[in-house]
């Protein structure tokens, strides 16, 4: 893998899925994350935690698959957040006003908690 690439992958605890994000984001491999997140919010999971310890960048590209899984979660009564922003991400998702789209938690047993409330 080049130092461009995104790797994702999927783990479950109950309903919620965890995508582990590692790697930075960029319009080279958007479509490859863009693929992994469509998947990953399913009938199965609507309840979705994005990992992003190990991401510095995001491209517009990767906020737009975020945006778009983000709907598909909340029209089947689900929820997709954040866990580990760095603070880069952050101030783009800020930027963006989409810090107050997305919510951000600090860990994977907040995101799990805050989903496991949700009905």
């Amino acid at each position: 893998m080049d130092d461009h690439g995104a790797l994702c992958s999927l783990q479950s605890r109950d309903d919620v899925a965890f995508v582990r994000i590692s790697g930075d984001i960029y319009l080279d491999n958007h479509e490859e994350f863009d693929a992994f997140l469509s998947e990953s919010v399913s009938p199965r999971f609507t309840k979705v935690v994005l990992d992003a310890t190990h991401v510095k960048t995001i491209c517009s590209a990767a906020l737009g698959a975020i945006v778009k899984a983000h709907k598909r979660a909340r029209e089947a009564g689900g929820e997709v957040v954040f866990v580990n922003v760095q603070r880069k991400v952050q101030t783009l998702l800020e930027i963006t006003r989409l810090a107050s789209v997305l919510k951000l938690l600090d860990t994977d047993q907040a995101a799990f908690d805050y989903l496991s409330s949700l009905p």
